[in-house]
């Protein structure tokens, strides 16, 4: 069973990647495809359990991670990607892959702040967002542009594939 539901992960991960590079989305058929065999492949090894345990794993990135989403700090489908991850290896798997992903996040982010010479200039920035959030009491959506005004952004999705790829080894699936 390990290699068959590593096998869809790996799947479904390169996927979402590929499609991320290319438009930064990622593609709701790849991670609905990927949610339905994830369930399917559930219910045949842990029968009536196994809707349990796709359903849990499924809801549990969403309602963790939607305050983000709201705040525009991590877009739908990076939580999208770690429900359909949830949904074929559950809660706990899907944990600690949440945890890996945001550490390699913070350092992939790191890297790029340093740099394109950005760091100071967004640490001041994400400061005073979170001074003005204390005395306003309120949250507006975390915004910073680049020079041209565009959002500044990064594919998350990477963070989320090295996440589970760690997780998977560290969990002795592969190797």
């Amino acid at each position: 069973m390990a290699y068959l539901i590593y096998g869809l992960l790996t799947v479904i991960l390169v996927l979402a990647i590929i499609t991320d590079k290319k438009t930064y989305k990622i593609r709701n058929k790849h991670l609905i495809i990927g949610t339905l065999l994830g369930v399917t492949i559930n219910i045949a090894y842990l029968g009536i359990r196994g809707i349990v345990h796709s359903f849990l794993g499924f809801i549990f990135p969403i309602v963790i991670l939607m305050f983000l989403f709201a705040l525009g700090v991590l877009g739908a489908g990076d939580i999208k990607l770690f429900a359909t991850i949830g949904a074929i290896m559950g809660i706990q798997f899907t944990a600690y892959v949440m945890l890996y992903a945001f550490i390699i996040g913070g350092m992939m982010a790191f890297i790029i702040l340093v740099y394109k010479k950005l760091l100071i200039k967004r640490l001041t920035y994400f400061f005073h967002y979170i001074k003005n959030a204390i005395l306003m009491k309120h949250t507006p959506k975390y915004y910073v542009a680049n020079q041209d005004g565009q959002a500044v952004t990064m594919h998350f999705s990477y963070a989320i594939a090295l996440g589970t790829i760690i997780h998977m080894i560290n969990n002795g699936g592969i190797i």
